[in-house]
């Protein structure tokens, strides 16, 4: 099925979300939406568990697509959801406790199929129908305010990624270089290798609530957690997989309060020891 903008749209009005993406060869389209109700990690006010994304990605099958995704669950939200997904033959992929340290707790349920892109977004639009708190997007934060732009544009230009400010969460995207097929499907959606460092809530003194997510390659991960132990004090919230996918790759969260800019070059530094530290703009 060939992707177009026309195509993207009418998936994201399905579902009910905002449109965050439209790629090139092979197209992938990327629908989000977020839940809207507080939550802190380590005590700081923080939008990033909060998001869920849909995506749906050419193939060469007729009349179907590849389509990914993940939801951001409350604890007692996650067997139903999970049943849900299972009675629709979505197939669950990983059940995962984004970070430590947040109240609430949330837990990512990720999941896959292969099928026609609108009936896949019916059925997520049952799914979020069911949970309270959904929005397309965040409550706006400082963003607008001059300073913090400022200040994320001098974090991006670090981390030499792309942009991404919601409200008052600014991150930096960029990614591997890796080959991934998910099902047998060569794939270039993002979140598959994808590369990600934001900062949130910054206090008086500068310091922020800072957080990575690093696709690594299984021999990768001890050189990875070895390099982030010698900068600073950091908390690694969650080694996990995604989707059922090739190379067998493993997602790291890990969180610190810092200073954004410190933390940009730490980063900067830290991803030099990955096999592709050249890892592209996105």
């Amino acid at each position: 099925m060939q992707l177009t903008k026309r195509l993207c749209m009418k998936f994201g009005e399905i579902i009910g979300g905002e449109v965050i993406g439209l790629s090139a060869l092979p197209e992938y389209c990327g629908v989000r939406v977020f839940r809207t109700f507080k939550v802190s990690i380590l005590g700081r006010n923080s939008t990033s568990p909060l998001d869920s994304i849909f995506w749906f990605q050419s193939t060469k099958i007729p009349g179907k697509t590849l389509n990914l995704g993940f939801l951001a669950l409350l604890e007692k939200e996650v067997a139903p959801i999970v049943r849900l997904l299972t009675k629709q033959n979505i197939t669950v992929t990983s059940i995962e406790q984004k970070y430590l340290f947040s109240k609430p707790n949330m837990i990512n349920v990720f999941f896959q199929s292969v099928e026609n892109p609108f009936q896949f977004a019916k059925k997520m639009r049952v799914i979020v129908n069911k949970l309270p708190f959904i929005h397309k997007r965040p409550t706006p934060g400082p963003s607008r305010n001059k300073k913090f732009r400022i200040l994320c544009k001098q974090f991006n230009n670090i981390i030499g990624g792309s942009p991404n400010v919601i409200g008052d969460w600014c991150e930096s995207v960029k990614e591997r270089d890796i080959k991934v097929t998910v099902m047998g499907i060569p794939t270039t959606i993002l979140s598959t290798r994808l590369l990600a460092f934001s900062f949130q809530s910054v206090d008086a003194n500068g310091r922020a609530l800072c957080i990575g997510m690093v696709t690594l390659k299984r021999n990768e991960t001890k050189r990875f957690l070895a390099v982030l132990n010698k900068q600073a004090k950091t908390i690694p919230s969650s080694l996990y997989s995604r989707w059922f996918i090739k190379p067998n790759l493993i997602y790291l969260n890990f969180v610190r309060i810092q200073k954004p800019l410190v933390f940009a070059k730490q980063m900067n530094q830290a991803v030099k020891v990955l096999n592709d530290h050249h890892a592209c703009k996105c």
